[in-house]
């Protein structure tokens, strides 16, 4: 499972909490994820494309994929009807074996029944604190642990039943049914295959593109081979996205591609190569509609192609999803302070100033607001605007 689907199991440790006060605070934010959506949930594995809405603490500098709380992610994800199968699903079965085991005969089962028991609710009960279970070592380490209560619990209890085990198995229904039930669940794993394979290759092109040697500057790439190697790491993730068009993460790259690639072409392509940009940002964001980033690059996409007031509107749709983040307000801001400079008509560049100011408004309320040099930077690219 971690081979195939190494993003259920990767944390991004970029940022990890300092106290319990801190972390307090991380599950606070989950918190109210949870109930705004409390039944249903937003969706498994949408955590990473909902947290930003809410993210206070370092909302300036880390991407959070994952909950610091395995139980608050999984009912933000599933809501409380999900979350509540799944817990039934694992701890019924262990609670029935556990009373077996008690009930055993062998010194043995019961001995390692309730270790087994005590060891997986110790687990659970942890990753209430923490995302222990993002851990792969850990994961299999409850399961095997469930595997060895329920084991426990069956050990001697298919001794009397071996007779009517034999009657079952020379009953012809019994038998048409098992190979029917093989059949299903064979047909059933090879669509399955087709799903995981196509993702995991999929994926490691994702992965890959972001750490291309065409942004390493150690690596002294001639301007030649930095074009051919954009051009093959352009087919490699259109052919990626083919395979995996349901994935925003792909889209959004590729439209970061026809954006570089945009800003190098000729006139007469220029035109062509923004708007296919702009449509895959645009295709990411129908994925992903809470997405911040992908409204701000869509913005920025749209202003290279000289839509710039649906590119600020786009911005500023994206500082909604990302309402705690001090530092794209300030970028936003300064976007509109440089759109009006090259607006024409005064009422557009009124329009402009005024939502300027009514993001500027929104920074007093910030945890973090802006400090002294930035409002001497925002002064400056007023004072400038005003001037032209």
């Amino acid at each position: 499972i971690y081979y195939f689907f190494p993003n259920l199991f990767r944390q991004a440790y970029s940022y990890l909490p300092q106290n319990f006060a801190d972390l307090f605070e991380i599950d606070r934010e989950t918190y109210h994820l949870c109930r705004n959506f409390p039944l249903f949930g937003i969706g498994f594995g949408a955590y990473k494309w909902f947290y930003k809405v809410y993210q206070v603490v370092a909302a300036e500098s880390v991407a959070r994929s994952h909950a610091f709380s395995d139980h608050l992610e999984l009912i933000a994800e599933c809501g409380l009807l999900g979350y509540f199968l799944f817990a039934a699903s694992i701890f019924v079965p262990a609670l029935f074996s556990l009373r077996s085991c008690l009930n055993s005969t062998s010194h043995g089962c019961r001995t390692m029944g309730i270790a087994s028991f005590v060891a997986i609710t110790a687990l659970a009960g942890a990753s209430f604190f923490d995302s222990y279970f993002k851990t792969p070592a850990i994961a299999m380490l409850f399961v095997t642990y469930l595997a060895i209560l329920v084991r426990c619990a069956t050990f001697y209890s298919n001794e009397a039943h071996d007779d009517q085990k034999l009657a079952v198995q020379t009953d012809i229904r019994s038998r048409l049914l098992k190979v029917i039930s093989v059949v299903l669940i064979t047909i059933l794993l090879i669509i399955s295959l087709q799903h995981v394979v196509k993702a995991y290759l999929s994926q490691r092109v994702f992965d890959r593109i972001p750490n291309s040697p065409r942004y390493d500057a150690k690596k002294s790439l001639t301007p030649q081979a930095i074009e051919q190697l954009a051009a093959e790491e352009l087919k490699d993730l259109e052919r990626a996205v083919d395979m995996n068009p349901k994935n925003p993460l792909g889209w959004s790259l590729l439209g970061q591609l026809y954006c570089e690639r945009a800003e190098l072409a000729a006139e007469e392509d220029f035109e062509t190569v923004i708007t296919k940009c702009v449509n895959a940002y645009e295709t990411a964001i129908d994925l992903a509609p809470t997405y911040s980033d992908y409204w701000f690059m869509l913005g920025m996409a749209k202003i290279r192609a000289g839509k710039y007031l649906a590119g600020l509107q786009d911005m500023r749709h994206g500082v909604e999803l990302a309402p705690y983040n001090r530092d794209v307000i300030l970028y936003v801001i300064i976007s509109h302070l440089r759109a009006e400079e090259f607006s024409v008509w005064e009422s557009e560049k009124k329009d402009i100033r005024r939502h300027a100011l009514k993001l500027l408004g929104k920074t007093f309320l910030l945890p973090k607001p802006l400090t002294e040099d930035d409002y001497n930077y925002l002064n400056y690219r007023y004072s400038e605007s005003r001037m032209t």
